[in-house]
């Protein structure tokens, strides 16, 4: 809430609103041309969507999240370090360095000044990316087809029906004490509620992933759900 979505022919990831241009000034990658500087650029963006999609399911961008580095030369290739270096000198990961071989990998974080920034989704261009994460899903569609329970979950979600009826999220506010003691709203107003917007951001994509169900050539895998029909 990996995260990545195929919808339409379209290969989506979550990344942070302006961080692009910082990247791209960056030694690593200004001196690049083409298709290299397209698949170099949005390896960065992939990295810091692995930790949002992470972020978003447990609703908190305070915990370092482990990523395996099988899991990353997968898709980053072996220059995956360089990668993860040059987010680092970004300051745009934090990365704790702390591993244990065959228990749990090294973790990262959003650097503090990246993780309240706006959360924005990005459409894959580069080749690369689009194979090796098409690559991805084929490949948890097949342990979805060989797995008895989660091929019938997958195909009873598919049978729900959602509508798009809602507009704006209003998030919830606490009661007030009245004056003879008891809670209710009365005739005085609520307090002032300041909602996380990154919050918000993941209800709406949640949301977003369930009204899909509906569209007849929908076509969508969510690595977080393992299903080919949630995002």
């Amino acid at each position: 809430m990996v995260r990545f979505f195929k919808c339409h022919i379209r290969l989506e990831i979550y990344t942070i609103d302006s961080v692009e241009s910082l990247i791209s000034n960056t030694d690593l990658v200004s001196d690049l041309k083409g298709e290299m500087k397209l698949k170099t650029i949005e390896k960065h963006h992939y990295v810091i969507h692995l930790i949002i999609r992470s972020n978003l399911k447990r609703n908190s961008f305070e915990s370092y999240i482990n990523i395996p580095s099988k899991q990353l030369k997968v898709v980053l290739g072996r220059d995956y370090i360089s990668i993860f270096k040059n987010l680092e000198g970004l300051n745009i990961i934090d990365v704790n360095s702390k591993y244990s071989a065959g228990k749990y990998s090294k973790s990262y974080k959003l650097g503090k000044d990246f993780s309240n920034k706006k959360i924005i989704i990005l459409s894959l261009k580069s080749r690369h990316m689009i194979k090796s994460l098409e690559k991805q899903i084929q490949s948890i569609k097949k342990e979805i087809r060989e797995n008895e329970v989660l091929y019938k979950i997958d195909k009873h979600t598919q049978n729900l029906f959602l509508i798009d009826e809602v507009t704006a999220f209003q998030p919830p506010r606490d009661l007030i004490m009245l004056e003879d003691g008891s809670w209710g709203k009365g005739n005085v107003k609520f307090a002032t509620y300041a909602d996380n917007p990154n919050r918000i951001f993941r209800y709406e994509q949640f949301r977003r992933g369930l009204l899909e169900l509906n569209k007849k050539d929908f076509n969508c895998t969510d690595g977080s759900f393992y299903s080919t029909s949630l995002r």
